[in-house]
């Protein structure tokens, strides 16, 4: 398991459950992690924090994390942003790496996939 100490993540998903389960995981990832129940949260967080990579839900209300993800790129953010969905298809993985998501990883994760995306970036 790649070793995520000192990186900072904020992930962010409508589901208080999966919020949850997935803080969990990135501590043991070593990951200081912040999280939020919307789009909205991610920008209040981001006012205050710097992130080595973002997390995102897609379907979330008012705002997708495609969405999200979008603007942020084109207002010039340059790290890594990873959707982490529950649409878990070969389609859907192509599809949001098409849309610009730097990493796809599919709900619920396992520890091996988390372990081979950070790897990516990390």
């Amino acid at each position: 398991m790649i070793n995520c100490n000192g990186k900072k993540a904020a992930y962010i998903d409508d589901n208080k459950l999966m919020l949850n389960i997935i803080k969990s995981k990135l501590e043991k990832f070593g990951f200081k992690i912040d999280v939020g129940e919307s789009v909205a949260d991610l920008y209040k967080l981001m006012e205050h924090n710097q992130y080595d990579i973002l997390i995102l839900d897609d379907m979330m209300p008012e705002v997708s994390g495609t969405d999200a993800m979008q603007k942020l790129k084109s207002d010039g953010y340059n790290k890594p942003i990873v959707v982490l969905t529950g649409n878990d298809s070969f389609e859907d993985r192509r599809r949001y790496l098409k849309y610009g998501f730097d990493e796809y990883i599919a709900k619920p994760p396992k520890d091996e996939e988390l372990d081979r995306v950070f790897n990516v970036f990390f």
